[in-house]
């Protein structure tokens, strides 16, 4: 990768997986989606956002490369920047220039929704620079002299997520198989939203300055009205009545 590369504004809106028509599954072996791949796949993944993700993968960042990552949003799930999976050789060089700002995860989310929420979801994550560790072929080689900044990061836990909350071949011992280069090297202090008093999530704060943000939480709100009309329909029909509605496009 050399040369100029932008990515920005990823917004997921989609909702939380449901565990009535899933079943509460952490992988592909106990209910999930047979492609899952356990254990970097945890759980329903389905509302996550991922910017550049490489795996099986040899190759490098360029010293000339300018990776602009701005503006990830996951209204429900994990939201991650760059994720390094298994069986990579890959280095970022020196004088290699990466800005990944403004990543939030949950970011439509209270605490009392999250905590009723749980399986098949996790804990919505954040992770600027994901390195999967559990893996001695996942060969990164980041260049101290590399030029890279993070600020404006937030979830609900930590990038390394601990497995043996979900599984029980793992201990506190040697649960954490993954971890974020950039864990103790983001600025939070100076961020361009503030959170109000009358803000309930990250995303209301957004919204206050700016119209993109603004939108989201317009169709966040829109697909709740429509989940609440779904839930009206699914009542009437089991009465055996009939629901019309007229929609202007």
């Amino acid at each position: 990768i050399d040369g100029y590369l932008n990515i920005e504004n990823l917004h997921n809106l989609g909702q939380f997986g449901n565990s009535k028509l899933c079943g509460e599954y952490s992988s592909s072996k106990n209910g999930g989606h047979h492609n899952q791949e356990y254990p970097q796949q945890i759980g329903y993944t389905g509302n996550e956002v991922h910017a550049m993700t490489i795996i099986g993968s040899h190759g490098q960042i360029n010293a000339n490369a300018n990776i602009y990552i701005d503006d990830l949003i996951s209204a429900r799930g994990s939201s991650f920047g760059i994720n390094f999976y298994g069986k990579n050789d890959f280095k970022i060089e020196e004088n290699a220039i990466m800005v990944l700002n403004n990543i939030h995860a949950g970011a439509y989310l209270t605490e009392n929704e999250l905590s009723s929420n749980i399986l098949p979801n996790t804990p919505p994550r954040s992770c600027v620079i994901d390195i999967w560790t559990n893996d001695e072929n996942n060969i990164i080689d980041i260049n101290e002299n590399a030029k890279i900044q993070s600020r404006c990061i937030t979830g609900y836990d930590s990038c390394s997520f601990r497995y043996s909350q979900i599984d029980d071949q793992y201990t506190e011992n040697n649960d954490i198989l993954n971890k974020d280069y950039m864990e103790n090297l983001i600025n939070n202090d100076y961020c361009d939203y503030e959170m109000t008093e009358e803000d309930k999530t990250v995303l209301d704060g957004l919204s206050q300055i700016s119209t993109y943000h603004a939108t989201t939480i317009d169709l966040l709100r829109l697909q709740a009205v429509k989940m609440d009309i779904g839930k009206i329909t699914d009542k009437r029909r089991r009465k055996g009545n009939h629901v019309y509605l007229l929609m202007t496009i």
